[in-house]
């Protein structure tokens, strides 16, 4: 990493400022050949961390390009834990362009993407967690997924996982330099010591590897399927929620026909709603087509809103053959019986009978009654009943959540190993594939692939 690199880090387009970073070794000797002071003469910045004014000149002929600012940093006190260079000119597309052309020919390269992070990795100023951290906090949708992203970039899932991994090394230590020492002979006593704390460790690494989903919802939205017949309110419930007339709406049943799907932030949680074809039995090609993406939708979607007609005469005659068996397989649906305004003809008894312990609610979309406990179900449904603190830590994404289950396997083994009396040696082993598996969430135990993976989704610039 003895090359440096540059690359603009803030949006394209225009603005009032654009920032170029630049970070390696000789990072100084580079931006040097750019930088000049107001007067013309040399660019200083002895002292490191203060912003400076002056200009940035073509290294070849002189010709001045911007004024700017700037600030050098000295390793290890930087985002990259390198020498690094920030120039802050005015923003624009086209000077931003002519600016880093200077760099380059002052000998920097072009930054891949996502190797300024790379390089903080590398060199110890953030783990992988916080690495995908940056990521989510850049693309947060939600005031709860940007909570999130911040808890993640503190380190607050390293932090809980650490003090199980921390532990757990004092504990294999211990029982190795008890094997390779015959005359500390490894008791019973030890042994039981060690396996009631292996029970807690494997129920709070339990709960953790749980948390991946909900997580995951958070980071990436929840796809909510919006179900029913044709003409009992999906549209409508769509424009409701998102409190502007996004989805056509007619008394002609079939007025959608592709699904329909919006962002809306419901209580701080992202959500991804889609209005679906209604579903019924048709000879048209066209609404048959229409009708095998929505179930298509159901069958992807976290959480169904299956939409029925409380002023129609019973639930069974409204379900279409197969959508009542496709909702059976879902783990999360909520019934909503529209029209709560007309005299009801859906009887309690049939909605418990087809949809046996599902949440439902009564909503008059017309009148826009129903709509705040429709939100306050959906979003009790997805979580299990257990919506996540602001402040909680998480699981985020399938790596952390696949790291977590490995560990609590090797655990598991470990505890049967010990109750049946196996020797010290092959309960190490065990030990020593946990912590294995606990390393590749922070990073200490990933192989290269792993964290190439991870940078190659960064934009270039950070």
């Amino acid at each position: 990493m003895d090359d440096v690199i540059a690359a603009i880090m803030t949006p394209p387009g225009e603005g009032g400022i654009g920032g170029i970073r630049i970070s390696g070794r000789d990072a100084w000797v580079v931006a040097a050949q750019v930088l000049r002071s107001l007067s013309g003469k040399e660019a200083r910045a002895s002292r490191v961390r203060h912003l400076y004014t002056g200009q940035a000149v073509d290294p070849i002929n002189g010709v001045l390009l911007d004024q700017v600012t700037y600030v050098r940093m000295e390793a290890p006190h930087s985002f990259t834990g390198e020498n690094t260079v920030e120039v802050f000119g005015h923003g624009g597309p086209l000077n931003m362009k002519r600016l880093m052309a200077a760099f380059m020919v002052a000998g920097a390269r072009p930054a891949e993407a996502g190797e300024f992070s790379k390089r903080a990795f590398l060199n110890g100023r953030l783990d992988l967690t916080q690495a995908e951290a940056i990521v989510d906090l850049i693309s947060a949708k939600s005031e709860r997924g940007l909570q999130q992203a911040i808890h993640q970039l503190q380190g607050g899932l390293t932090e809980a996982v650490g003090t199980i991994e921390s532990a757990l090394l004092l504990y294999t230590a211990a029982l190795e330099a008890q094997i390779d020492f015959p005359e500390d002979e490894v008791t019973s006593e030890d042994l039981a010591g060690l396996r009631k704390e292996l029970v807690g460790w494997r129920r709070d690494l339990k709960e953790l590897e749980r948390s991946a989903d909900a997580g995951r919802l958070i980071r990436e939205g929840i796809l909510v399927a919006i179900i029913g017949p044709p003409n009992v309110g999906k549209s409508s419930l769509l424009n409701a929620l998102m409190r502007y007339e996004r989805a056509i709406v007619t008394e002609i049943p079939g007025t959608t026909r592709d699904p329909l799907e919006e962002y809306v932030n419901l209580q701080g949680f992202v959500f991804r709603l889609t209005d679906t074809a209604g579903i019924h039995e048709t000879d048209n090609p066209v609404e048959r087509i229409g009708i095998q993406r929505s179930m298509e939708y159901l069958r992807q979607a976290d959480a169904v809103l299956l939409i029925l007609d409380a002023g129609d005469d019973g639930a069974t005659r409204q379900l279409s053959p197969g959508l009542g068996e496709a909702i059976a397989a879902k783990e999360h649906v909520i019934i909503v019986l529209n029209k709560a305004d007309l005299p009801a003809r859906i009887a309690e008894e049939e909605i418990a009978v087809l949809f046996p312990g599902r949440p439902v609610v009564k909503t008059s979309i017309l009148r826009g009654e129903g709509l705040g406990p429709l939100q306050d179900t959906l979003i009790n449904e997805v979580f299990n009943g257990r919506v996540p603190a602001s402040e909680g830590y998480l699981a985020v994404n399938e790596r952390h959540k696949a790291a977590l289950g490995d560990a609590v396997r090797s655990l598991e083994q470990a505890e049967q190993a010990i109750a049946g009396g196996l020797e010290p040696d092959l309960i190490v082993t065990d030990l020593r594939a946990a912590l294995n598996a606990l390393g590749r969430i922070s990073g200490k135990s990933a192989d290269e692939s792993i964290v190439e993976a991870i940078f190659s989704h960064f934009c270039v610039g950070k």
